[in-house]
């Protein structure tokens, strides 16, 4: 009892020390080791270390221990098809054991095939397992002190990998293998690889299933998962490495880079490798890569798998015309749901003001519409929809000109209040302007999901790094599809090709007469509207080969069409990518249906069945890897490093995930009339599970009373301490 004084003396020196750090430094780290859930440690240690300048010269520098050195990527794309091989390194600088935890993103389309860690010249295989049982295989490996990875899928497009036990001053290098189609608009083709998470707001009341949140690398994680970050790239080791190869089968014409600068190497008219520019870059923001080709656009392209045990898969891509007549455009109820959330700040928010200038140009006074624009609350331009005349579409665009970003993203509520009324006489058109960043992408599609009827939704991505598989899974739903600007593009073309097709609906209400073809199990199991240039695809399986003539039905312009086309199911064709596309499609599908109905026993147990089968990372299952040869700490014991990652570029970090929250976003004056009367709860901030500690004032400054309080507590404890001494 007599040390109690000293204790609580030394307790508070040490908080009022760290209270007075310059709010910089907090973001990072000024204790050894922070608490994670399940009994771990985060490490978030600055450390110096040995810099070798240019001119040959040694220096030092503060940088954090984070395990994660290098990713290099390596892709193939054959025709439709893009195969990549994904490698991690991660180190170990430490003298003892070190797992490191890492959140990563994927396409969201992208199958992860296949899982292996390499220790030196051996590497090892992984296994794919029921989720609860990889979690138990990797868990007992760890206990063992032996070296183990496990890879599980936490969303779509984000994963969570752990790596036990690297050993002191050792490598282990984990290699990832995806499939994924080839996004195709007419002749474009378009492939996307997500290179970090952008940090996701996650609203209180409606977490959601495996909720993703975003923490500051020195706070403690939340319940559930995080990514954390660091607001510099100064110390963080991380690069990546990305080489392309094209083999399209046709001449290729133009190839490039919105997001980074690239070198190509043409290896003959349809071949091509790529490579960045610079050879590794920061991985803050998406790879975007967009090539054309020449030849003739196919009505219809179908690639098939089916293998000596006679189980046959098969992709079929039906294009569309590209060229419209304008009186096919029907009356519509245009909707401009736009996100004014911090997130949005800078680029995104001036490039969503170009394209709701842009869509709000379209309208004839034969349109309404009305603009909705969302962050803690939804405000409107007006009550209800109004003519889109002349004197609506200046009011319209000053209401769009006046939104300024700030607050959190409240998703839900904003998609719910856009779809809540239905028109009575015309198609609602709803352009939702966003990045997509929250952390509840299930309480979402399920919003959407209830009221689709007689809605179409075109999402339109507004980031550097914008969350796909949300948005893309929104489109499905809502009939719709996609469209992404990255901060680097100019907005004029893609808002225009955005505008072009989605004005003009080439077929609705498709149904396919398959004729004598035996087939079964196909997805999606409703098929979607076609817009101009936008392809119809379709995964299914077939017992029996065959060639034969099927019958796309549709109504176009008022008119049920019919249109034949000729298709052969082979006997044999070595294509083991159709088969796990076909996998992956139908978990998507699956996961579809979760979103209306919620997730049943029976939606579970078919995908993990799937999973199982095809050997897929998917919700409930995931890969798992362990050394059986070598027992690296007999004790089991080891520290946890988390691995972090930068804020997407054009991401204000203090807004999104550390310091000071945003101020909440001003009022906006109207131009013409009063703004609605709807109105929510009060604003929340952008929800931080864990904030750098601060006494008193903002800033990090120290409260001067409780320096006071705390010298005099310290000068008491080291009279008590001497008095025993002397004792």
């Amino acid at each position: 009892m007599d040390r109690v004084p000293y204790r609580l003396s030394a307790f508070l020196l040490i908080l009022v020390s760290l209270s007075s750090a310059p709010a910089r430094a907090a973001h990072y780290a000024a204790m050894q080791e922070v608490a994670v859930e399940g009994g771990e440690l985060r490490l978030a240690v600055p450390r110096i270390e040995q810099v070798t300048t240019e001119d040959g010269s040694r220096s030092q520098r503060t940088a954090i221990a984070f395990p994660l050195e290098k990713t290099r990527v390596t892709s193939r794309i054959a025709g439709q098809v893009v195969h990549t091989i994904i490698e991690q390194t991660f180190t170990n600088r430490f003298d003892d054991p070190t797992d490191a935890v890492y959140l990563f993103p994927l396409g969201h389309d992208a199958a992860v095939t296949g899982y292996s860690i390499q220790i030196g010249e051996r590497r090892i295989a992984g296994k794919i397992q029921q989720r609860d049982q990889a979690r138990q295989t990797y868990a007992q490996a760890r206990e063992q002190g032996r070296t183990a990875a496990l890879i599980e899928q936490e969303k779509p497009n984000v994963f969570a990998q752990r790596i036990a036990h690297i050993a002191p001053h050792e490598d282990v290098i984990v290699q990832i293998v995806c499939v994924e189609l080839l996004e195709q608009r007419d002749l474009l083709y378009e492939w996307v690889l997500p290179t970090v998470v952008g940090p996701r707001y996650l609203p209180a009341s409606a977490p959601g299933r495996r909720p993703v949140s975003a923490v500051p690398a020195s706070g403690p994680a939340p319940a559930g998962s995080a990514v954390t970050y660091v607001e510099s790239a100064d110390g963080l080791r991380h690069r990546i490495e990305i080489e392309v190869e094209i083999d399209a089968g046709v001449p290729l014409l133009e190839i490039a880079s919105p997001s980074h600068p690239i070198q190509r190497t043409d290896d003959g008219p349809t071949r091509a490798r790529l490579r960045l520019a610079a050879g590794g870059d920061v991985p803050n923001r998406d790879f975007v890569l967009r090539y054309r080709t020449a030849g003739e656009r196919n009505t219809i392209g179908l690639l098939a798998h089916r293998s000596a045990d006679g189980e046959g898969f098969f992709t079929l891509l039906v294009q569309p015309k590209a060229e419209y007549r304008t009186g096919d455009v029907a009356a519509r109820e245009v909707i401009l749901l736009v996100d004014r959330s911090g997130s949005m700040q800078g680029a995104p928010m001036t490039h969503a003001r170009q394209v709701a200038r842009a869509v709000i140009a379209t309208l004839c006074e034969r349109d309404t519409f009305n603009v909705l624009a969302f962050s803690d609350t939804v405000k409107m331009l007006r009550d209800r929809p109004i003519p889109g005349d002349p004197a609506g579409k200046q009011a319209g665009v000053a209401f769009v000109d006046g939104l300024r970003a700030g607050g959190g993203t409240e998703l839900q509520r904003g998609i719910l209040r856009a779809l809540q009324s239905r028109p009575a006489d015309r198609i609602r058109v709803i352009y939702l302007l966003t990045d997509g960043l929250v952390g509840n992408d299930d309480v979402i599609l399920h919003a959407v999901s209830q009221t689709l009827s007689h809605n179409r939704i075109f999402p339109v991505g507004l980031s550097s790094s914008p969350n796909r598989h949300l948005l893309d899974r929104v489109a499905e739903l809502g009939r719709g599809f996609a469209t992404y600007i990255g901060n680097r593009e100019e907005v004029a073309e893609p808002a225009r090709e955005m505008l072009r097709r989605s004005l003009y609906p080439y077929l609705t209400d498709l149904r396919i007469d398959w004729g004598g073809l035996e087939v079964r199990d196909l997805s999606p199991g409703i098929l979607p509207d076609v817009y101009a240039g936008v392809p119809l695809v379709l995964v299914g399986r077939y017992e029996r080969p065959g060639k034969g003539r099927i019958r796309l039905v549709a109504t176009q312009a008022g008119k049920r069409l019919s249109t034949p086309l000729e298709v052969d199911l082979p006997a044999r064709s070595e294509r083991p990518a159709i088969r796990t596309l076909w996998a992956r499609r139908r978990i998507k599908a699956l996961m579809n249906r979760s979103a209306a109905e919620g997730m049943t026993p029976e939606i579970e147990r078919a995908i993990t069945d799937l999973g199982l089968r095809f050997g897929l990372v998917s919700e409930f299952t995931s890969f798992v890897a362990v050394d059986e040869q070598r027992i690296v700490d007999a004790s089991g014991r080891s520290r946890t490093a988390v691995q972090a990652a930068l804020c997407p570029e054009g991401i204000d970090y203090r807004a999104t995930v550390g310091g000071a929250p945003p101020p909440p976003p001003p009022q906006v004056a109207q131009a013409t009339a009063p703004s609605s009367a709807y109105s929510d709860p009060p604003p929340r901030r952008w929800r931080h599970r864990s904030r750098p500690f601060h006494f008193g004032g903002g800033g990090g400054d120290a409260d001067p009373a409780l320096l006071g309080l705390a010298a005099l507590l310290g000068l008491a404890a080291l009279y008590e301490y001497r008095q025993r001494r002397s004792r």
